[in-house]
């Protein structure tokens, strides 16, 4: 990877990834915290997991084509 041109990149979205997953773990915590009390609220907060996860699959693409 030392010769990467793109080990920063890398190095960066790699971390971001790492972030990215405990948002995520904790945005889904926050939709069950809700559940049977605002369904509102429960599916707000599943939506955002769901924008998280699929940021997690775009960082991951990148890092694939980075990586070549």
């Amino acid at each position: 990877m030392k010769n990467n041109p793109n080990v920063d990149r890398l190095k960066l979205a790699r971390r971001q990834i790492n972030r990215l997953k405990t948002m995520s773990r904790n945005l889904t915590d926050m939709s069950i915290n809700w559940d049977g009390l605002d369904g509102g609220m429960e599916a707000d907060f599943e939506a955002l997991a769901s924008t998280v996860e699929a940021q997690i699959k775009t960082h991951n693409e990148m890092i694939d084509e980075w990586r070549q």
